[in-house]
């Protein structure tokens, strides 16, 4: 697994689902800071041309499985996000995109 900052990946790098972000210092209380984050998760509805959503996926978290906000499908493939469109939806402040096969 490597952490690659958001704001580092060109604006047209297209995410496909099940593409994982991690939030750093979030601020959670009673854990050490290695573990202070929020994994998410880009995650397509079943209906074609609907947006797609950003689902919390942090093992163990309170919070997993909420959604935290919908983002539109880049018009070039309907099947992905551009990375300009997950910016703007989830930021890119102490954001990291999780790559798994580098």
């Amino acid at each position: 697994m490597k952490l690659v900052p958001l704001s580092e990946i060109a604006d047209e790098y297209l995410f496909w689902p099940g593409a994982t972000f991690r939030r750093a210092g979030v601020g959670m209380n009673g854990v050490p800071p290695e573990r202070d984050f929020y994994d998410y998760m880009l995650v397509s509805l079943a209906f074609d041309n609907e947006p797609m959503v950003v689902v919390n996926v942090t093992i163990g978290n309170m919070k997993a499985g909420h959604t935290i906000c919908s983002v539109d499908r880049a018009s070039i493939n309907g099947n992905c996000v551009d990375a300009q469109t997950i910016r703007q939806a989830i930021g890119d402040d102490k954001i990291h995109y999780i790559e798994q096969y580098p």
